[in-house]
């Protein structure tokens, strides 16, 4: 990050390099600049600094190659300016500092790289960020042009709120999920505790058709295999519905998670077609950066 110097004779800054690199393109900034590097003491001349040096195109690189001229330094071309009051310098990018998750200060940075941040994981919609001009700390969702990086409808509707607010809206974001969930859970529980009802339903039915054979198969059913797959599908269903009044408190994402997929897979939702659609909703929901953030 850098300092400069304006046509104006005022400072600007700082600006990463990228910024710098666009300035030259458009030739309001030449070798001649003076700069300073953030936390350095002194200004130079931008082509007396290497990194910025290769950023000038050859004919100016050569020329800004002189020895360092005496104070008051040439200044760059003068901008044309808009009205006899703005500056010949346009306004910067504005830069952002954020609070860490270990409670610190950190930055300034530039809107590309608060949105790789975001991309990485390691920003949230609460997370704590202040332009760095100055002002108060605000979640990030209260600054438009930084909730439109999330994505989605979520930063949307919480665009601006409070964290206590944020938290609010997203519960009852989840709620309607949360309820399917725990409507598969109950029903897979009645399935499972009524089928050893059921196979002894069917086994009566068969024994008063003589067939012996089949008689022999439900009876095993029954009093074997089909009593343990009762138990394992009961035991499910729980986990299924314990999912879900976590989900609409927003707690234990691991676990709600776990159930929307045990609630997509055949034979353990009541008929497979109730727990199918319910167990993508969730996973879809619970994939929004805004609703992930806010679970304990």
């Amino acid at each position: 990050m850098y300092k400069i110097i304006g046509a104006d004779r005022k400072e600007y800054g700082p600006f990463p390099v990228e910024t710098l690199r666009q300035y030259i393109a458009e030739n309001r900034l030449n070798g001649q600049t003076l700069v300073q590097a953030e936390g350095a003491v002194g200004w130079q001349p931008l082509a007396a600094v290497p990194e910025l040096a290769a950023l000038l195109p050859p004919a100016g690189a050569a020329a800004s190659s002189s020895p360092i001229l005496p104070p008051p330094p040439a200044m760059a071309t003068p901008l044309p300016e808009p009205s006899p009051v703005a500056p010949a310098f346009s306004t910067p990018p504005a830069t952002y500092m954020m609070i860490g998750g270990d409670k610190a200060e950190y930055g300034p940075f530039t809107v590309e790289q608060i949105r790789q941040y975001i991309r990485e994981g390691r920003l949230a919609p609460s997370s704590l960020v202040r332009l760095a001009a100055g002002g108060e700390w605000k979640p990030l969702v209260a600054f438009p042009e930084l909730a439109a990086l999330l994505g989605g409808p979520g930063p949307q509707l919480l665009s601006g709120l409070d964290p206590e607010s944020a938290r609010k809206a997203a519960m009852q974001e989840v709620s309607a999920p949360a309820i399917g969930l725990i409507v598969t859970g109950i029903l897979g529980g009645v399935v499972a505790l009524s089928s050893p009802f059921l196979n002894r339903f069917f086994i009566e039915i068969i024994h008063q058709s003589g067939n012996a054979e089949m008689n022999r198969m439900f009876q095993n059913i029954s009093t074997g295999s089909g009593i343990l797959s009762a138990l394992i599908a009961g035991a499910l269903s729980v986990l299924i519905l314990v999912g879900g009044l976590r989900m609409r408190q927003l707690q234990s994402l691991g676990l709600v998670r776990v159930a929307a997929v045990l609630a997509l897979i055949p034979c353990i939702s009541p008929c497979c077609l109730v727990g199918l659609p319910i167990g993508i909703w969730v996973l879809v929901v619970l994939n929004k950066p805004m609703i992930q953030s806010q679970f304990k």
